[in-house]
């Protein structure tokens, strides 16, 4: 039982820094989404394995990759929207100030 809350706590520590990079002002958002996918995708699957949520079998893991690759572009691709059209709303707002 302990093993098991090690890695879930280990998961959340994970996902908790993983949180942090899009607030790096310096960082482009071509690099900061790269570097959030990779840190989330590599350190999610080895985690989640070691919890025993996952089979160790090779196809598994490769419709793994696939899968979240595509759930996390969607997300992105939404995220991306909606702030875009946030953002151009709040630009209209300060055109009429």
């Amino acid at each position: 039982m302990a093993y098991c809350l090690i890695t879930w706590f280990a998961i959340g520590i994970l996902f908790e820094i993983a949180s942090y990079i899009f607030r790096k002002a310096e960082w482009s958002l071509l690099r900061a989404t790269l570097t959030h996918y990779a840190l989330t995708c590599l350190g999610f699957i080895p985690l989640a394995t070691l919890s025993g949520w996952f089979p160790l079998r090779l196809t598994f893991y490769l419709e793994l990759v696939i899968e979240f690759s595509l759930i996390y572009l969607l997300v992105w691709v939404f995220s991306y929207w909606k702030m875009k059209k946030d953002i151009e709303q709040l630009n209209q707002e300060l055109k009429h100030l």
